[in-house]
C-alpha cells in the first residue's frame, strides 16, 4: 500500500486562512480568561487559536485525529461538544482525501477541535481543562510549522521567539514591581490582622491605629503594581492574574479599610457604660451607625478578598489570601452581633416599656442539669434605661408564694414530662406541678426549657410577668464582683472578691457553718453584689463580654428571653445554654461538680438515649449514670 502524501500549501491558500480566522472568533467567546482582563482574554485567545488552525492545516493527519479525539474525550458528557470532535476526527483520519484539499479538512478539523478545547470543564484539579487544551493546540502548531517552507518557519518562530522575550520581559518588570509592593502588602496584611484582632477583644483605639497603617500600606503598594514598568505583565497568562488580583486587594483593602477605621473611630464605649444602674439608651442608638458602616467595609473586603483569589494565583499569594479570608469572615459575623445587639438593647432597656427579669443563682451544693441548684433569685427592672432590684429572696419563700401553690401549671412537652415528671414537673401535658418544684426547676439540662418554665412559675408564685430570665452561678458572681470591687460580708472573715467568691461558695461555706447560716451568707453575698452592681459604674460592654464570654461558653451565665428576636442574639452569642442533642445515635456528657457539706468532688454523668421509648426504669438509669445522693439519677434525656 502506498503511503499517503503530505499535505500541500498553495501559495495563496485563503480557504485556510478563512477557517483559521472563524476557529479564532469561535474560541474568543468561548470565556476563556488566561489574563484576567477580558479585552486582552479575547484577543490573545482567539490568536491563539486562529495560529493553531492555520499551522495545523500541514500537520500530520494522525495529529489532527489525536487531537480531535482528546477534545472528545475531554467533552463527555456534553454530547454535543463530542459530535463536533468526532467528525473533525473524521475528516482528518480521511486519507482518500486528495492531497491538494488535506490542509483544509485538517483546518477544519482543528477548528472543531479548538472549539471543544476552549470550552473543556475537566475537573481533575484546577487548570487542568488549561493545560490540556493549549497543550494539545500547541503541538498542533509545532508539528504544523515543521512542515512549512524554510521561509515561513524562520518568520513564525522569530515571531514566537520575541513574543516569549516580551513575555520574559514583562515577567521581570512585574517581579520588580512586586518586590518593591511586597514589603507595603505584608505590612498591610500584619496591620489588617492587628486592627481585626484588636476589634475582636474590643480595644477600638487600637483598631483604628492599625486600620490607618495598614490603609496607608496598602496605598502604597498600589503605587508600586501599577508603576509603568509593571503594565507590561498585563499580558502574561497567569501573571496577569497574579498581578490583577495584588492590585484588586491593594486598592479595595486600601478602601475599605479607611473605611472601617472611620467608623471604628466613632465607636465611643464611655458613652454606653453603666453608671450607677444607668445606661444612655440614645447613646446605644448611636452604635448602629458605625457599626453598620464596619460591617459592609468588612463585607466589601471578605468580597475582594473571594474575587481576587484566582485559581491561576501561585500558592503563596492564595494561602495568604485564604488565611485573611477566615479571619475577615469571623469578623463579619461578629459585627451582624453588634448590629442585631445595639438593635434590641433599647427595648431590652425598658425604651418601649418597662421590662422585668428574673435572675437565678445557683450554687453546685447539689447537682442539676442546669447549673446546679438555686439558692437565691432577684427581680431586675429596666425602665427607659434605669436597671432598679425591685424584689429579692430565696427559693423557699417561692415555694409556698402564691394564691394557689399546689395548683402551679407549667406547659411541658412529652418527653419532658415522662422523663422528669418525678421530680416536680408535670405528669403531663398542662398539668399540675409539685409545691417543691422551685427547688428542682434546674435539674433541666436544656436551659431554654428551664427559663421558660421559671417564667410561667413566677406570675403563679406571687411575682409578676416577666421578660427573660437570667441565670449566674458562682463563677459568675465572682466575675460582678471583680467589677464592682470587694465586699464585704458579716461572717466572713474576709472580703469577698474576683479571686475567692467562687471559692466561698463552692467549697468554704460548708466549714464550720450549720446550715442556717450558710443560706444567710449566700442570700447576703447574692443581695449586696446586685446592689453593688447596681451603684456602680461599670467597665465598658467590651470588657464585660471578655469577662463573661467564657462564662456563658461554660454554661456558667446563661440568658433566656420571651422576644423572638432577642432569643436568636443570645443563642448567636452563645448564652443560650441550650442542650445539644445528637443527629443520630446515643450520646454522653460528663461534668464535675462539687456536692454537699464534705466538699467532695462530683462526677456529673448524662446519658442521651436517641429513642422514642420514655425514660423511666430508675433502676436502669441508676446503673447507667449513676445516683445524685438523695436526688436520684443526676439527669437524663
Amino acid at each position: 500500500m502506498t503511503a499517503p502524501r503530505l499535505p500541500v500549501l498553495s501559495r495563496r491558500p485563503p480557504t485556510v486562512v478563512v477557517v483559521a480566522i472563524l476557529s479564532g472568533l469561535g474560541a474568543s467567546v468561548a470565556g476563556v480568561s488566561p489574563t484576567g482582563s477580558t479585552a486582552v482574554d479575547v484577543l490573545m485567545v482567539g490568536t491563539a487559536a486562529a495560529a493553531a488552525t492555520w499551522a495545523a492545516a500541514t500537520a500530520p493527519w494522525w495529529a489532527v485525529a489525536g487531537a480531535c479525539a482528546i477534545a472528545a474525550i475531554g467533552a463527555t458528557p456534553s454530547w454535543l461538544f463530542v459530535l463536533l470532535a468526532m467528525v473533525g476526527l473524521g475528516l482528518s483520519a480521511r486519507l482518500d482525501v486528495p492531497t491538494k484539499r488535506r490542509p483544509v479538512y485538517h483546518s477544519v478539523s482543528t477548528l472543531l477541535a479548538a472549539q471543544v478545547l476552549a470550552r473543556l470543564d475537566i475537573g481533575v484539579f484546577q487548570g487542568w481543562s488549561a493545560i490540556v487544551g493549549c497543550g494539545t493546540l500547541g503541538v498542533l502548531f509545532t508539528l504544523g510549522i515543521q512542515r512549512r517552507p524554510r521561509t515561513v518557519r524562520a518568520r513564525v518562530w522569530r515571531v514566537v521567539a520575541g513574543i516569549g522575550a516580551a513575555g520574559f520581559a514583562s515577567i521581570v518588570c512585574f517581579a520588580v514591581a512586586t518586590f518593591q509592593a511586597r514589603t507595603q502588602l505584608e505590612a498591610a496584611n500584619r496591620q489588617t490582622r492587628s486592627g481585626l484582632a484588636a476589634l475582636s477583644r474590643g480595644e477600638f483605639e487600637q483598631a483604628q491605629l492599625a486600620f490607618s497603617q495598614a490603609a496607608e500600606s496598602f496605598d502604597q503598594a498600589d503605587g508600586h503594581l501599577n508603576a509603568l514598568w509593571g503594565q507590561p505583565a498585563r499580558l502574561v497568562p497567569i501573571v496577569a492574574q497574579n498581578r490583577a488580583s495584588a492590585i484588586a486587594l491593594a486598592s479595595i483593602g486600601r478602601d475599605t479599610i479607611r473605611r472601617a477605621g472611620l467608623a471604628v473611630e466613632q465607636l465611643d464605649q464611655d458613652s454606653i457604660r453603666v453608671v450607677n444602674g444607668s445606661i444612655d439608651i440614645a447613646a446605644v442608638r448611636a452604635f448602629e451607625g458605625p457599626f453598620v458602616e464596619l460591617r459592609d467595609s468588612i463585607t466589601q473586603l471578605s468580597s475582594a478578598l473571594g474575587d481576587a483569589n484566582s485559581i491561576w494565583l501561585i500558592g503563596p499569594f492564595r494561602e495568604r489570601l485564604t488565611s485573611i479570608a477566615r479571619e475577615v469572615t469571623a469578623q463579619t459575623e461578629r459585627a451582624d452581633n453588634a448590629i442585631e445587639a445595639v438593635r434590641l438593647a433599647p427595648d431590652m432597656l425598658g425604651a418601649s416599656g418597662v421590662r422585668r427579669y428574673f435572675v437565678a443563682f445557683t450554687t453546685p451544693a447539689e447537682a442539676r442539669g442546669s447549673g446546679g441548684f438555686m439558692g437565691n433569685w432577684a427581680e431586675v427592672t429596666a425602665d427607659n434605661g434605669r436597671l432598679t432590684m425591685t424584689d429579692f429572696g430565696r427559693h423557699s419563700q417561692l415555694r409556698t408564694a402564691g394564691s394557689i401553690p399546689d395548683q402551679r401549671r407549667v406547659t411541658a412537652t412529652k418527653e419532658v414530662a415522662a422523663t422528669y415528671g418525678g421530680y416536680g414537673f408535670t405528669s403531663g401535658p398542662d398539668g399540675t406541678a409539685s409545691t417543691d418544684i422551685w427547688e428542682l426547676v434546674t435539674m433541666i439540662p436544656d436551659y431554654p426549657t428551664v427559663a421558660g418554665f421559671i417564667a410561667e412559675l413566677y406570675p403563679q408564685s406571687g411575682g409578676q410577668d416577666i421578660d427573660g430570665v437570667f441565670l449566674l452561678d458562682p463563677q459568675a458572681v465572682a466575675a460582678l464582683i471583680g467589677f464592682t470591687g470587694p465586699i464585704t460580708i458579716d461572717g466572713i472573715d474576709k472580703p469577698l472578691t474576683v479571686a475567692n467568691t467562687a471559692q466561698f461558695i463552692e467549697s468554704e461555706q460548708y466549714i464550720a457553718r450549720t446550715t442556717t447560716q450558710r443560706v444567710e451568707l449566700l442570700d447576703e453575698i447574692a443581695r449586696t453584689a446586685v446592689e453593688k452592681l447596681l451603684s456602680s459604674t461599670l467597665p465598658p460592654p467590651t470588657d464585660l463580654a471578655k469577662a463573661f464570654a467564657p462564662l456563658a461558653s461554660a454554661n456558667r451565665f446563661m440568658a433566656w428571653s420571651r422576644n423572638t428576636d432577642e432569643q436568636q442574639l443570645f443563642v448567636r452569642v452563645n448564652m443560650d445554654g441550650e442542650f445539644p442533642r445528637p443527629s443520630s445515635g446515643d450520646g454522653v456528657v460528663v461534668g464535675e461538680g462539687v456536692h454537699g457539706d464534705a466538699a467532695v468532688g462530683q462526677l456529673q454523668l448524662l446519658v442521651i438515649v436517641h429513642d422514642d421509648a420514655p425514660l423511666d426504669d430508675e433502676d436502669g438509669l441508676e446503673q447507667r449514670c449513676g445516683r445524685h445522693p438523695g436526688r436520684g439519677p443526676l439527669a437524663t434525656r
